[in-house]
């Protein structure tokens, strides 16, 4: 069994690794950040610690036939666990979903406290440097596909029951823009519409948004590339 030292530190590298991708996270002002991911990733570890080797000596003092322990059985639940946590930072929009990132960013991080807490300290490590590619460095890739492979917009138009929803459309085709799918969906008293629409050159989506957001009966409007 590793020394209370080496498990020490192997607890302080997990939480460190975590808040590399915590910062990333909160640096994008996103519902889990810095401090919710050290503790998954702290947590993630002394669980993992625990499955390890806190059990040696409870093995080792009873009969050899009669005492036995899984150390797969705490990592496994580490996995369901983070499960619900990730699903919590899923943040459901008007009719967007949002935080599936930040979902996916907490799972990685279990699995690097996971992974620290069982001395696999170069796969931890490794593993968080992929990550904060994945999440920063792909960042001007992800625009740049977005932008070449998808020239549509999203508005999610968040109103009441009494706008005028032809009104709302024919403003859109007023300043140039193609509409090429439009969705309602009712939520008590009021009504979320999510349109999908071509812009033209001589319109930019802030100036759509702009508009529609001017016209009565409209409380919000959220626009995504």
């Amino acid at each position: 069994m590793p020394s209370q030292t080496d498990l020490i530190l192997r607890l302080l590298l997990a939480s460190a690794l975590a808040g590399l991708l915590g910062g990333e996270r909160e640096l994008t002002d996103q519902p889990a950040g810095f401090r919710t991911h050290i503790l998954v990733g702290l947590g993630a570890a002394l669980f993992s610690v625990i499955s390890a080797y806190g059990f040696e000596t409870i093995v080792g003092s009873g009969p050899s036939r009669g005492v036995s322990a899984d150390p797969t059985r705490i990592a496994s639940q580490i996995v369901v666990g983070i499960g619900f946590l990730g699903g919590g930072a899923i943040i459901k929009y008007g009719a967007s979903i949002r935080g599936l990132t930040t979902a996916a960013s907490l799972w990685v991080t279990a699995a690097v406290g996971t992974a620290v807490g069982i001395g696999a300290l170069m796969l931890g490590t490794v593993t968080t440097g992929i990550t904060l590619v994945a999440l920063v460095g792909l960042r001007p890739l992800r625009r740049l596909i977005r932008r070449y492979a998808r020239d549509r917009d999203e508005y999610v138009v968040e109103a009441s029951h009494e706008v005028d929803l032809a009104a709302l459309l024919a403003r859109i085709r007023e300043l140039g823009a193609t509409v090429e799918q439009v969705r309602i969906v009712e939520e008590g008293p009021d009504r979320s519409i999510r349109v999908v629409a071509r812009p033209s050159q001589r319109t930019s989506p802030t100036q759509i948004a702009a508009a529609i957001s001017a016209m009565e009966h409209v409380r919000e409007v959220d626009w995504s590339s």
